[in-house]
């Protein structure tokens, strides 16, 4: 009955009132279910960092063993609130309190780090969820190939797209689009064709923003060749990256 008066309170955004019925079951010594708990916090992330760790420190103190949705609900809230330094002691935290880290912790870490172009802290999460045994999906070897080329280090950018498929994975567009617009920048119109290509391998069809890169980085007519030799629709291709400006 609490947690449900305590559920409704905080999905009503009445804090106060919840706060309210928690100092109520803590002082019957009634126990606040994990999921109640963890709904809590992620609801004060929302308010933010502060609002979050003030839930979590009010639920330890009531006896709450938090889990690995406790702390990345904080971490998110870290993350979101671009306070790398709060991301990663809440990371230590869980750490120190044996909790691993799961898959979701090292996404939002890495991709904190690759919206600030940290390319060694995006690297350092990476390896970091690789000695933890967590496995990561393309998206974060996307945010790395994104970082890496916002350094405008080719080498660096095209050596994370060949871990995608030495690491066992297969490339999406959004994969394909950012290294093909790093590509284009570097002035390597011969990759850039090469990995027009390379994604009609894997059975991915250009969007606009890629034709769009392609005809910058090697002109109409070459386009015009390449789709000809794919036996795409030209006027088609053209129209779709035109819409793309």
């Amino acid at each position: 009955m609490i947690s449900f008066l305590i559920v409704s309170a905080i999905s009503a955004g009445l804090f106060e009132r919840a706060d309210h019925w928690f100092g109520k079951a803590a002082s019957a010594g009634t126990r606040v279910k994990t999921e109640t708990m963890n709904y809590i916090i992620r609801e004060a992330a929302k308010k933010g960092l502060s609002e979050a760790e003030v839930w979590f420190g009010k639920a330890c103190l009531a006896g709450f063993d938090p889990d690995v949705k406790s702390f990345t609900a904080v971490i998110n809230a870290a993350t979101h609130d671009e306070d790398a330094q709060a991301a990663e002691r809440w990371y230590n935290r869980s750490i120190q309190m044996h909790v691993a880290p799961d898959a979701v912790t090292f996404k939002l870490l890495m991709n904190q780090a690759a919206r600030r172009r940290d390319l060694a802290g995006a690297e350092r999460w990476f390896a970091a969820a690789e000695e933890a045994g967590v496995d990561v999906d393309i998206r974060c070897y996307n945010a790395l190939i994104s970082t890496a080329a916002g350094t405008g280090n080719f080498a660096l950018t095209e050596k994370w797209f060949e871990r995608v498929r030495k690491d066992g994975l297969e490339p999406n567009l959004m994969t394909f689009s950012t290294f093909i617009a790093a590509a284009m920048k570097a002035a390597r119109p011969q990759r850039v064709e090469e990995l027009f290509w390379e994604m009609l391998g894997f059975g991915i069809q250009p969007d606009s923003t890629i034709l769009g890169t392609m005809r910058f980085a090697l002109g109409r007519g070459k386009l015009s060749q390449l789709c000809q030799e794919a036996e795409l629709d030209f006027a088609a291709v053209m129209q779709e990256a035109s819409s793309h400006g």
